[in-house]
């Protein structure tokens, strides 16, 4: 699994659907406010991105 931490740019990250089917990005907001008033938004913080993630191989403390 990779992070990369690009700003508020999305991951251009494609996955072939033959060879990488097992494989996904997770997209982490952090460091920002979670506002509730008028709607709920995030506010400020950072954007990571953990690339080529195996949902049989992640586990919680990869990502803390």
């Amino acid at each position: 699994m990779f992070i990369k931490s690009n700003g508020d740019k999305e991951s251009t990250l494609y996955y072939d659907l033959v060879f990488e089917a097992g494989f996904f990005s997770i997209k982490i907001n952090h460091m920002g406010l979670m506002k509730h008033q008028p709607s709920k938004t995030y506010v400020g913080g950072m954007v990571d991105y953990f690339d080529y993630a195996e949902a049989k191989n992640l586990n919680l403390a990869d990502l803390k």
